[in-house]
């Protein structure tokens, strides 16, 4: 069981990285810093890539621990999850631990996809100013920004 626990901590981990990531993005956004943004995109996807690994693992070791309980139908869906936190005694405390694992694990992931909205409008809208940079140069696409003529 300590095992199902480490994965949940880590797992919590990596998402935090994920958001500081991700408010580092949203900095680059908001200073139009192309290479900022570039390179926290790049540790981004390495940190949600961490994510993806420790969660197949948490997967696989869930599957593990249900075998033979109530929720083993279940599989390690959250639903099995549920059924198989509700098999458990507390008195290891490994049952509080792991409601408050998951309970803080759902708090990160769902701040982790506010922010990539909030992050995802200002990406819009630095294309849309762009956009409009771009038409007042070339008077509405009209007219090459570099004469190619030598």
């Amino acid at each position: 069981m300590d095992d199902l626990i480490k994965l949940f901590e880590d797992e919590t981990e990596a998402v935090l990285k994920v958001i500081d990531y991700l408010f580092e993005q949203q900095d680059a956004l908001i200073t139009f810093s192309g290479d900022a943004l570039e390179y926290a995109s790049d540790r981004c996807n390495q940190a949600s890539r961490k994510v993806r690994l420790i969660e197949k693992e948490r997967i696989k070791v869930l599957e593990k621990n249900i075998k033979g309980t109530a929720a083993e139908p279940l599989g390690a869906t959250p639903e099995g999850f549920e059924k198989f936190i509700e098999t458990l005694d507390n008195r290891s405390g490994v049952k509080t631990k792991l409601i408050e694992l998951r309970d803080k694990l759902r708090v990160t992931i769902i701040d982790l996809v506010q922010l990539n909205l909030v992050n995802k409008m200002l990406m819009e809208h630095s294309m849309n100013f762009t956009q409009n940079k771009m038409q007042m140069v070339t008077s509405n696409y009209k007219r090459q920004i570099v004469d190619h003529k030598i």
